[in-house]
């Protein structure tokens, strides 16, 4: 369907339910609004100036996350069959799972256990954790004394170059 201008036609309800039945199939707002003719930007438009349609928008949405978390689970623990071939000709076909789709689900399930761990302890010696204030003193204290030092450095205390 080709695009249409804004003021070419309306986005009547029945052309908001077919973009609301294209967006729980696809999860993507574009092909939704390509399949009923509209520009994403008419879309998102529609979708700020009517409450009732951002509402059915976002269950929508939630329904088609629900059917592709579904199909990772059948990928990752029923497995896809794929075709075997020998000499150009199919033979037969193996079940492969999807051991990154499982670690998916297990992160987005099980998130304590199974989440991306990168921590990074802020402690003195002695096992003295700072909270951000103090963080942030020590870390002004800090660039104060470079900066002491960096002026010694500049203005040496004793000049005696015009002593040559």
């Amino acid at each position: 369907m080709p695009l249409q201008h804004p003021r070419m036609t309306v986005f009547s309800e029945a052309l908001k339910a077919a973009f609301l039945d294209e967006l729980r199939e696809s999860a993507n707002v574009t092909v939704a609004a390509r399949a009923v003719g509209f520009t994403v930007g008419t879309i998102y438009k529609h979708k700020r100036e009517d409450a009732l349609f951002a509402e059915r928008w976002e269950e929508a949405l939630t329904e088609a996350v629900d059917m592709l978390e579904h199909e990772a689970h059948r990928r990752a623990f029923k497995g896809v069959d794929e075709p075997v071939y020998y000499k150009g000709d199919e033979v037969g076909y193996v079940r492969k799972y999807s051991d990154s789709l499982t670690m998916f689900l297990l992160k987005a399930h099980r998130p304590d256990k199974y989440r991306e761990r990168s921590e990074v302890k802020n402690e003195l010696s002695g096992g003295v954790q700072l909270n951000d204030t103090a963080r942030a003193a020590r870390l002004t204290a800090l660039l104060q004394l470079a900066e002491r030092r960096k002026q010694q450095i500049e203005t040496p205390a004793d000049d005696t170059s015009d002593l040559t």
